[in-house]
C-alpha cells in the first residue's frame, strides 16, 4: 500500500513538473505571436490609410510624388466654341517659383504685373529668354488639358481673324492646390480705359517717352491726371501706359518728350473710349536725324484724291539716283483711297519720287518730285497732281517729253530719257542673256581682227 501511494506521488510530482516546463515554453511563444499579429493590423491599417490619400489626391488633380499638376483650362466661358476650338497656345514656363516676385522681373508686385511686362515682348524674344516653353491646340471643346511641373507660367493665345480675343495671362501649377479648373478671361474688360504702346519705326519697344492726356470736352482741353495727381504718364519698360477707368468720351494723348535717342513723329494721338472697352494704341517715334514725309495725290482738274499711283524713291548723288531700300527691297509708295502716302524712316536730306505707275485714266508725271526730310517735315503734307489723259495710253506726244529725264523701272522708257535709277550698289548688273550676247560680241570681235592680221600676213 505504501508503495502504491509513493509510485502515485511520483506521478503527480512528474505531471507537475512537465506542466510548469511547458507552460514555460509555450507561453513566452504564444506572447510573441500575439505581438506579431498586432504589429501586422498595424501596418495594413497605415497602407490602406496611406492608399486612401493618394486617392484623394489624385482626385484633388495632384500628384503627390512627381512634383507636377494637372489642369484643364477652358476656354468655352470667353467666348463660342467655335471660336475658342483648335486655338494655338503658348505657355512660357517663367519660373520654378510661385510668386510674382519669382518671375525675375523688375517692379512685378502682381501677376497682373508679370503679363503686362511680358506683353511687350515678341514670341522670339519670350521663346529666347525662356527655354521652357511649349505650343498646344485646345480640342473640339475650347479647353486643353496638361500637367506641368511646378512653376508659375505665362499663356498666349494666337490672334484668329473673327474670333474672341483672349488676353495673355499668367498662372502658377502648385501641386498642393486642390483647384484644376482655369477659365481665362475673353476680350470683355472689367472697365473702360486706354492702353498705349511706344515703339521705333523698326518695332522696338520704347521706354521713357513722357505724355499729357486730355480730355475733350467741346473745344476745351481738360487735364487727365496721374495717379501721383501729375500732368506726366511715362511708358514704361516694355514702352507702355495703361490707364484703367477712363469716362466714355473723346481723348487725345500728347507727346511733350521722346525717349533719349529719338524724335516725335505724330505730336498728337486722338482716340475714343466707349462703356466697356479697352483702346489700344500704338505710337512710333523716329530715330534722331531720321524722318519722314507726306504726300498727296490729286487730280489737277478738281483737286480729287487719286489712289492707285506708285513712286520709287530714290536719293541724288554723284552718279545719279540711289533707289532707297526697306527690308532689302526697293521703296515703293503707294497712294491709298484718300490719295495720301507716307516716307517713313528715312534719314534726313534731300530725296526724290518717281512715279512708275501713275492713277488709272491720268498721264504719267515728266519728271521727279523733289522732297525734303528733317525734324519737323511730317508736319506739311506735300500736294502732288497728276493730269487726266487725253492721249491713247502708249503713244507719246510729240514734243511731250523733256529730254535727259530719268525713268525708274517698271515702265518703258520713251525716246530722249536716260538710263533708270541705279540700286544701292551703284552698279546695274546684266542679265544672263546680255552676257551671252557680251561674250558673242567680244568673240566675234577677236576672231575679225585674227582674219585680218591673217590676210595680211599672207599678203
Amino acid at each position: 500500500m505504501l508503495n502504491l501511494q509513493s509510485k502515485l506521488c511520483k506521478l503527480v510530482f512528474a505531471a507537475l513538473v512537465f506542466s510548469m516546463v511547458a507552460f514555460g515554453v509555450l507561453a513566452p511563444a504564444m506572447a510573441m505571436a500575439k505581438e506579431a499579429k498586432a504589429e501586422g493590423s498595424t501596418v495594413d491599417v497605415s497602407a490602406e490609410k496611406a492608399s486612401g490619400e493618394k486617392n484623394a489626391a489624385d482626385k484633388a488633380g495632384t500628384v503627390v510624388s512627381t512634383g507636377t499638376k494637372s489642369l484643364t483650362i477652358d476656354f468655352f466661358r470667353s467666348g463660342k466654341k467655335a471660336e475658342v476650338a483648335g486655338r494655338k497656345v503658348t505657355i512660357w514656363k517663367i519660373s520654378d517659383g510661385l510668386r510674382p516676385e519669382d518671375s525675375g522681373l523688375k517692379d512685378a508686385k502682381s501677376f497682373q504685373d508679370v503679363a503686362r511686362l511680358l506683353e511687350g515682348k515678341s514670341e522670339k524674344e519670350l521663346n529666347a529668354s525662356y527655354s521652357s516653353h511649349k505650343s498646344y491646340d485646345t480640342d473640339a471643346e475650347g479647353k486643353l488639358s496638361l500637367t506641368l511641373e511646378r512653376g508659375l507660367y505665362y499663356l498666349r493665345v494666337a490672334e484668329k481673324q473673327g474670333a474672341t480675343t483672349i488676353f495673355p495671362f499668367v498662372f502658377v501649377a502648385n501641386p498642393g492646390d486642390s483647384n484644376g479648373v482655369i477659365y481665362p478671361k475673353g476680350a470683355e474688360p472689367t472697365s473702360s480705359g486706354v492702353e498705349l504702346t511706344k515703339i521705333s519705326t523698326d518695332r522696338v519697344p520704347l521706354p521713357g517717352a513722357v505724355f499729357q492726356l486730355f480730355f475733350l470736352d467741346k473745344n476745351n482741353r481738360i487735364p487727365v491726371k496721374n495717379p501721383s495727381g501729375g500732368a506726366d504718364f511715362v511708358t514704361d519698360a516694355v514702352g507702355k501706359i495703361v490707364i484703367k477707368d477712363l469716362a466714355p468720351g473723346k481723348y487725345v494723348f500728347v507727346e511733350t518728350k521722346a525717349p533719349a535717342g529719338y524724335r516725335i513723329k505724330h505730336p498728337e494721338v486722338p482716340f475714343e473710349i466707349t462703356d466697356k472697352k479697352v483702346k489700344k494704341l500704338t505710337v512710333e517715334n523716329y530715330k534722331d536725324k531720321e524722318g519722314g514725309k507726306t504726300f498727296k495725290k490729286v487730280s489737277s482738274a478738281d483737286n480729287k484724291p487719286l489712289s492707285g499711283a506708285q513712286f520709287l524713291v530714290t536719293k541724288k548723288t554723284e552718279k545719279g539716283y540711289m533707289r532707297m531700300k526697306k527690308n532689302g527691297k526697293d521703296m515703293v509708295l503707294t497712294s491709298g483711297a484718300n490719295g495720301t502716302f507716307v516716307a517713313n524712316g528715312l534719314p534726313d536730306g534731300d530725296y526724290y519720287l518717281w512715279e512708275i505707275k501713275a492713277p488709272a485714266g491720268y498721264a504719267s508725271l515728266s519728271g521727279s518730285v523733289k522732297f525734303t526730310v528733317s525734324a519737323d517735315s511730317l508736319k506739311k503734307e506735300l500736294i502732288i497732281k497728276n493730269t487726266p489723259q487725253t492721249t491713247p495710253p502708249g503713244k507719246t506726244p510729240p514734243g511731250k517729253t523733256p529730254p535727259g529725264k530719268t525713268t525708274p523701272p517698271g515702265t518703258s522708257t520713251p525716246p530722249g530719257r536716260t538710263t533708270p535709277p541705279y540700286d544701292d550698289k551703284h552698279v546695274n548688273i546684266p542679265k544672263t542673256g546680255d552676257v551671252q550676247l557680251l561674250m558673242m560680241s567680244v568673240s566675234g570681235l577677236l576672231s575679225g581682227l585674227l582674219g585680218v592680221k591673217i590676210l595680211k600676213d599672207n599678203e
